[in-house]
This record gives structure tokens, sequence and C-alpha cells, in this order.
């Protein structure tokens, strides 16, 4: 085989590890709710899988800025500037059996900061510690490289266990939407019934409703006190220098702590790139990343909460970087373009994720 032909071969081995990985990281590393992504939020990705088994180890970082107060998809003031600030970092590692099965476990260490009110004053905290733990299977049912491109897909399934603190989901046996009220005013507040029906009439609001937050238990609970299924699909393909990769991910929630159960929870993500530098040892790869999340209403008990559902889509860059077979590294930037949310809450403004990976 020339020279040429050994670069090239070198090239798509190393674009089908760099791309399928940084494919699935869009999507299962995106997080726009602090209780719904933050928690199931499982980093696949900058991980040299492809046809090379062994161990490997790795580490993420997703920092999230929520700044922006919304009411049922509007923006509202932010008199008493209400915020959080959360960042996961994640210890990531596992095994590749063969070619097409391994095995991943993410252990995430979670902390947030918040501005927030409690009983009407603006009061600053913060939470850490432990999240919930995830074990993975992953499984690779197809990889064909050709003359110009490659096809490659994964399969991942696994389940997340109750590690994390849930202490703060007893908070929301206080909050309002619990309160006994007229059924047509407990419809409204769900997006189901918003969306088949006209918006009731403005109602104003009890003086012990006057200072509602928009940061809640749920988003500064540690863990959901729940066993999660989680189930993921991703799919890439290249021509040439170009690329287009997808994926998805599906939270199965179960019920947790104090009887809360979040809402299941879809995550996805897709875009176009190219590798600009291309070469035997190394890969370069620029992509634009379009991501979202559609999430519904939280339950607790026979309660729904009407403040915890979300659609949203980001638009950003990334880029993806390789060394050999073993080195691995991504970094995403993002911004929210379409926020529609259920009752008041503090939403994204922009998050940055990335992560680094050792293939031994």
């Amino acid at each position: 085989m020339s020279n040429w032909k050994c670069v090239r071969a070198g090239a798509r081995a190393l674009i089908v590890r760099v791309v399928a990985a940084a494919a699935f990281a869009a999507a299962a590393a995106v997080a726009q709710p602090a209780a719904a992504c933050d928690l199931c939020a499982i980093y696949t990705g900058t991980i040299m899988r492809a046809d090379r088994t062994g161990a490997w180890i790795g580490i993420a970082e997703q920092y999230t800025h929520y700044g922006n107060l919304k009411e049922d998809g509007d923006d509202i003031a932010n008199p008493d500037d209400e915020w959080m600030r959360s960042s996961i970092t994640q210890i990531v590692g596992g095994y590749t059996f063969a070619s097409w099965i391994g095995v991943q476990v993410s252990v995430p260490l979670i902390s947030r900061e918040y501005r927030r009110l409690e009983d009407g004053v603006a009061t600053r905290g913060d939470e850490g510690g432990l999240g919930d733990l995830s074990v993975l299977l992953r499984l690779v049912p197809l990889t064909r490289a050709y003359t110009y491109g490659v096809l490659h897909a994964e399969v991942l399934a696994g389940v997340k266990l109750p590690t994390g603190d849930s202490d703060r989901l007893a908070e929301e046996l206080a909050e309002d939407d619990h309160d006994d009220e007229d059924e047509h005013h407990a419809l409204a507040r769900s997006v189901p019934a918003r969306a088949a029906m006209a918006r009731p009439p403005h109602r104003p609001h009890h003086d012990e409703h006057e200072h509602a937050s928009g940061v809640h238990g749920h988003d500064l609970a540690l863990g959901s006190g729940s066993v999660d299924g989680s189930f993921g699909l991703s799919l890439f393909a290249s021509w040439k220098r170009l690329f287009f990769s997808a994926a998805a991910q599906y939270a199965l929630r179960g019920n947790g702590a104090f009887g809360y159960e979040y809402a299941d929870d879809l995550l996805w993500s897709a875009g176009p790139g190219v590798y600009p530098l291309l070469g035997h040892d190394y890969t370069t790869a620029l992509q634009l990343v379009v991501s979202g999340e559609t999430k519904g209403n939280d339950r607790q008990g026979a309660a729904t909460l009407g403040d915890t559902a979300l659609t949203s889509v980001n638009l950003g860059p990334g880029v993806s970087l390789t060394w050999k077979q073993s080195l691995s590294f991504d970094l995403v930037a993002e911004l929210p373009v379409i926020q529609n949310n259920s009752g008041r809450q503090v939403v994204a403004d922009y998050r940055l994720r990335g992560g680094l990976s050792w293939h031994f």
C-alpha cells in the first residue's frame, strides 16, 4: 500500500473515532433546565472507541448560566436578579470489549450557586456534591468505511442510579403549585391544556404568591432519588472532508424521593461539519451544532407541577480534536434560540461544555 493510501486509511479510522464520539456527545451533554438535563446528562463524547479495545478514562465539564426569567414562555422582568450557575464535572471511564460492544460509568460532581427569593427576600446560596451515577452499555450495529466516506451508528442503553442528594425536592411539597385550586385554573397550568384551550384570564397574585421564585427545589437537587432508564442513538456520515451527525437520548424517569417524578426527557442534536485539518496522527473537526430538549411537567404524588415543562432549541459552534489513537478533546458553546416553558422558571442564557479523554 502506498504512503498516500496509508494516510487515507488512517484518516478514515480517526474520523470514525472522533466524530462518532462527538455526535452523541452533542445530545447527551446538552442541558437546559437544571432539574431536567443536568440530572440526566450522561457524557459520552471524547471517547476513542471505534475498533480499539481496552480501558479508557476521561473528564468532562458542563457549565450553564441561568439568568433569564420566563413565565409561560414569555420574558418577564427580573428585578431581584435571580440566577443560577451550574457546573457539572463528570469523571467517566469504561472498557471496550470488542469493536461492537463496551461499557461506560459516569460519576458527576455538581456545584451550583444561586440567587433567589426566599420568603420574599433575595438570598444567595450554593449546593454541591455527588450527582446520580450512570452505567451504560454501548453497541455499534454499523460501521462502514468507503472510498470517500464513513457511515457509523451507535446505540446506548443503561440506568441512572440514585446516588445524589435529593433533599431539595422536599421544597416542592410547599410550593403553591400544590395548593387546591379550581379545576380550570389547575388545567390551565399544564402544557397540554394550554395547547387545547385559550389562555385563561389573568388573575392577580395572592399575597403569599406575590414573590414566587424562578429557582425551585427541583432545580437545585443534586439527585432525583429514582432509578431511571437512558436510551440513545447516534448516526454519522461523511464524504471527503464534510460530515453530518445526529443523535438523540431519551430519559425514562421513575418515581423518586418525596414522591417526586421528573418528566421523561428527550434530548437531540444534529449538524453539519468539516475537517479543516486532517492527518495520519491527528484530526480537527469544526461543526455547527443545533440541539434541543423536550420535557413535560414533573409530578409529585397526584399533583402536576406547573413550572417544570420546557421545549428549547440551541445553536452554537463545536470543535473536536484527536491525536493518534489515544487523546481526544471536544468543546461546544451554545446559545438558546427557542425557549417555551411552563410557569415561572429561570432558564439558560448560555452554556459551555467540553471533555478530554485518554484511551490506554
